[in-house]
Order: structure tokens, then C-alpha cells, then sequence
């Protein structure tokens, strides 16, 4: 398993450059696209209190041992995906024990979301609830934002 954590990068353009390099680094590792996990964090890389994003990145890849040998060429393949998007690159790689990794896979689910399998935390009723819910029009577990004291008459401004 090799994850490759990219600080500095917008989480959607990082979303497309894992996506389009992953082929050469399945290659290059000799692995499979089911190895490989990117975390794209959604935060401010900063020098001096000063944003640097998309003009620093910070590449970490955490891979077992035995792919130290490879590390020259990771670097140039990430760099070469990476220089479109970013004027300065670093890349710092950290390696594990492969006896010290445990994975927990639930075999009664699929093992990845894919675009075919991908489900939406809200499913709706019928397509009447659907349109009221995407064109903002209330419905019942829509916010309260009226005056909920209306009826004791003293919380609108008048007199007791």
C-alpha cells in the first residue's frame, strides 16, 4: 500500500493529477491501482504567514521498505506531474514495516467506491419531495425562521 499525501494543491485539481498519474506509478511500483491512496487536505500551506498554495507543495509518500530502491524515480514521476500546477515541489518519502500495517476489509461490501457503485447520503421519497429539496422551497424538516412566540403576542415588541 503507498499513500501519497499532497499539501498545496487544490483538492480537486489533485483529484485529476492522481487519477492521470497513477498508471505510471502502478508501473513503476509494480503494483496495482487498488495500492495507491492520495490524501488531498483541504487547508493553507503557509510560510511566514503568507498562503502558499499552488506556488509550494509538500509531496509525503508513505510506502514499505522495500520500495526505497525506487524513490529517485517516484520523485521525478510526481514532479513531472506535479510542475504544471505548482512552481516549487518538495517530496519527502517515509517507510514502513509491512508487519506493522493491518488492514480491516469488510468483505460484504465492495472494496472501493466507483462511479458506478457511488450512493448519495439523501434519498428521497418522490420526485415532488426531490424538486422542493434542490429548488429551496420548504418543506417539513426545513429550518423554522419565523416567530415561534408569535401567539403570546409580548415577545413582538408589544406591551404585556
Amino acid at each position: 500500500m503507498v499513500t501519497i499525501s499532497i499539501i498545496g494543491i487544490e483538492p480537486p485539481l489533485g483529484r485529476q493529477i492522481s487519477r492521470d498519474m497513477t498508471p505510471t506509478l502502478v508501473e513503476l511500483y509494480e503494483l496495482t491501482s487498488e495500492d495507491f491512496f492520495y490524501v488531498l487536505p483541504e487547508c493553507y500551506y503557509v510560510n511566514n504567514g503568507v498562503e502558499q498554495n499552488m506556488w509550494n507543495a509538500l509531496v509525503k509518500v508513505n510506502a514499505p521498505h522495500k520500495f526505497a530502491v525506487i524513490e529517485h524515480e517516484v520523485a521525478k514521476v510526481l514532479h513531472s506531474y506535479l510542475k504544471f500546477f505548482c512552481v516549487n515541489i518538495s517530496v519527502e518519502f517515509y517507510y514502513y514495516d509491512e508487519e506493522h500495517r493491518y488492514e480491516f476489509i469488510d468483505d460484504s461490501q465492495p472494496r472501493f467506491i466507483t462511479e458506478e457503485n457511488e450512493v448519495y447520503a439523501e434519498d428521497y421519497d418522490d420526485e415532488e419531495e426531490l424538486h422542493d429539496h434542490e429548488h429551496g422551497e420548504a418543506g417539513d424538516d426545513d429550518i423554522f425562521l419565523g416567530n415561534a412566540f408569535e401567539e403570546l403576542g409580548h415577545f413582538k415588541g408589544e406591551d404585556k
